[in-house]
């Protein structure tokens, strides 16, 4: 590990309670929110300001609207989330939250902690459910799109789960991570742009950085105007004419309305297109990979019903994931596994670790490892609600390749998710001896895969079919909008979309793909406690080394140990063997030293012993693969610049399959991965905004395979 370039860490407001119970901004010298009636302030200035009472009563924007499915409110400054709280406090009574989802996007550079923000919430106690929610689930104060998607339907039965995205970034580069190119076939579609702006933070006189043009720009590149019903409009408590000639340039047609309490003025807008000034975009040349240069995939299909039909191809933890996801949308959803039952390959061990990859360096694979880990134990989290599957335990990483000072570093780069503990202080929070320093997460843990299984297939919208092998998808003749899939001895049967999630198995119906995958098997080991090693230890959090242990579960009556597992590229057999066993249990023994009680595994022992054999799909840049299927077929002729020119500027989209999606490629990490995954197929499905960064739905997306292809392959 060389020396960090720069750290993860969002730097945290520094917040003063000592004049009343108004928390005040000691960096800005401002309040959060009034001092007299902050709930009146935000219902005056944002609710009225944008007309969402009406807008949220009335079935004109449903009507006028018939392919978004979502009602998007972007924010600027987060701060405490009262904004964020009233809001959804007044959806949640609408008859819109019934038929639409809200999708909160807000902004923040200087985000409190979460302990702050309870204590701000504690001033509600009206709000004190939804506090609650918002508190579980608030991220750690780490630069970067944080997604969340908060399920509150036992509270709330008729409604759609809320979306939240908290950018923890200076204004301008947070909303930059939902619209990141410069390409001018980006302009957003009607159907993810903004329909109402709460422009909040500190006064403009105070917070002079954030009120600028080029957030104003961006502000018009995520903003539409469709209808007299279907529009982008604005609300701020300012009335600074600079803020209101600004917006007016960019689009915005502006007017002056009474502001709150002893505030005399504050502006209200509506947007009325790009106009003329603002519409050229200059096309961008490539500077990085998968970068600027390479407009995304738009869906160019017409969604005419939530109630249109998915087909999923596999029930790992991909697939079923995909599918939940999809069903809670709405849509129609049938599995399809070549096995008599789901997670029975590489998602089959008995508990999977949410494990970290994470890096001090700012690289797509580290950003995305921990945008999905993160979001990975809020979604799981959120699933012990109904029933208990993931077990937050906490993990410590102890493999001693880094030095001490490096081990520091990292948990300073990443110090609200992690911290630096010596070696006795990971033995005795895991009370087992441990060598080495560690790094310990308090929030990860473990999932019980067989209970996540149970409880996903049982989801309404979902029909799981076992026993059906693929043998191809192919569009129907008669109709362009429609798949056929093709099984081994079942009838065929057609969908509106497809999503392939069968990892290895991929590649047998995709010909021509250019996807570099590969399998490394691993093996892990099982041991009954009360049979072969009665004192081992009683182990309380999970541990990674080379492999890693979970504490024991007790099924049955019976106590049993898994650890593991093997890396083997160069090995290919599906059984287990004794090599893999006795080398699982060095390891072991090599880092927690308290286990050598456990014996090498005695000769044709399958009972207290037991071995467990996997195949993960990986890619070589060991990213997922998660997105549309480029089609090779149709003619991509604009990417042959890239065998003349590595840097050249590609003028049009790479011509994909219309429905046809794949989620693969998650290497050791899948349970920690799939959920991030499957809400990106479901934005590509609804055409919503994106759960992640546009540079790294693009260091994802299929299309990387190509792209490189092209760039290698000799000019024609």
């Amino acid at each position: 590990m060389t020396k960090a370039s720069s750290t993860w860490q969002a730097p945290e407001a520094k917040l003063n309670w000592s004049n009343s119970n108004t928390p005040v901004a000691t960096d800005f010298d401002d309040v959060y929110f009034s001092k007299d009636d902050c709930m009146g302030e935000v219902d005056h200035v944002f609710i009225e300001g944008n007309q969402l009472r009406q807008r949220f009563q009335t079935n004109s924007y449903s009507k006028s609207h018939a392919n978004k499915h979502h009602f998007i409110i972007a924010e600027t400054g987060f701060g405490t989330g009262l904004n964020f709280l009233l809001t959804l406090q007044l959806w949640l009574a609408s008859p819109i939250s019934r038929d639409k989802q809200l999708h909160f996007i807000s902004v923040e550079q200087f985000p409190i902690s979460r302990s702050e923000l309870a204590k701000a919430h504690t001033l509600w106690p009206e709000l004190a459910e939804l506090a609650h929610t918002l508190q579980l689930h608030y991220p750690p104060t780490l630069q970067g799109m944080h997604y969340r998607e908060l399920d509150l339907c036992d509270s709330y039965p008729n409604s759609l789960p809320i979306k939240l995205s908290l950018l923890f970034n200076e204004a301008q580069l947070g909303f930059s991570q939902l619209h990141s190119t410069t390409h001018i076939s980006e302009i957003a579609l009607p159907t993810e742009g903004v329909d109402a702006w709460f422009l909040d933070g500190f006064s403009p006189s105070k917070n002079p950085e954030m009120w600028q043009d080029n957030l104003f720009h961006l502000m018009a590149r995520l903003s539409f105007n469709q209808s007299d019903d279907a529009y982008t409009s604005l609300a701020t408590f300012t009335a600074a004419g600079f803020v209101r000639r600004g917006l007016k340039q960019v689009g915005f047609s502006m007017s002056k309305r009474k502001g709150f309490g002893r505030k005399r003025d504050m502006l209200v807008g509506k947007f009325k297109g790009v106009p003329t000034s603002t519409a050229p975009l200059k096309a961008s040349t490539r500077k990085q990979a998968y970068g600027d240069f390479w407009p995304i995939f738009r869906p160019n299909f017409t969604l005419r019903s939530h109630q249109q039909s998915v087909a999923i191809i596999g029930a790992g933890i991909s697939g079923l994931t995909t599918a939940a996801s999809l069903a809670k949308a709405g849509f129609k959803v049938d599995v399809f596994e070549s096995r008599d039952d789901a997670m029975q390959e590489a998602s089959g061990n008995p508990q999977a670790v949410l494990f970290p990859k994470l890096s001090p360096h700012r690289t797509p694979f580290s950003e995305f490892n921990l945008l999905s880990l993160n979001f990975a134990v809020s979604h799981y989290l959120q699933l012990n609600q109904q029933q208990p599957v993931f077990t937050q335990c906490g993990l410590l990483q102890c493999e001693a390749k880094e030095t001490k000072a490096q081990l520091q570093e990292l948990a300073q780069c990443f110090s609200p998710l992690m911290q630096f503990v010596s070696a006795k202080q990971a033995s005795d929070i895991s009370q087992t001896q441990i060598k080495d320093d560690a790094l310990y997460y308090p929030d990860l843990g473990f999932v019980d895969t067989q209970a996540l299984k149970e409880l996903l297939l049982k989801q309404s919208g979902i029909k799981f079919h076992p026993n059906c092998t693929v043998l191809s998808i192919k569009k129907t003749e008669l109709d362009s909008s429609k798949w056929v899939i093709d099984f081994n001895e079942t009838p065929s049967t057609q969908s509106d979309f497809v999503v392939i999630c069968n990892a290895n198995a991929a590649q047998q119906l995709l010909p021509n793909n250019n996807m570099s995958l590969k399998n490394i098997r691993g093996q892990i080991t099982q041991v009954s406690r009360d049979n072969t090693a009665p004192h081992f230890p009683d182990l309380k959090t999970t541990v990674c080394h080379k492999g890693y242990i979970n504490p024991s579960v007790n099924k049955s009556g019976e106590s049993t140990l898994s650890f593991g597992a093997t890396f083997d590229l160069h090995k290919h057999t599906s059984q287990g063997d004794e090599a893999s066993d006795n080398y699982n249990l060095s390891q072991l023994k090599n880092y927690l030293p308290d286990f050598s009680s456990l014996k090498p595994k005695p000769a044709n022992d399958n009972e207290t012993w037991q071995s467990r054999v996997n195949f993960r799909c990986t890619a070589n840049d060991y990213m997922p693969v998660v997105g549309p299927l480029n089609n090779t077929d149709l003619d991509n002729s604009d990417f042959d610049f890239y065998r003349k020119n590595a840097h050249a500027h590609i003028p049009t989209p790479l011509a994909c399959h219309e429905g046809l999606f794949i989620n693969i490629g998650y290497g050791s990490r899948g349970f920690t991965t799939a959920p991030i995954s499957a809400e990106v197929i479901k934005s590509y499905l609804t055409a919503s905004i994106q759960p992640l960064p546009k540079a790294l739905i693009k260091a994802i997306h299929p299309g990387r395979f190509y792209i490189k292809h092209c760039k290698q392959a000799k000019p024609k």
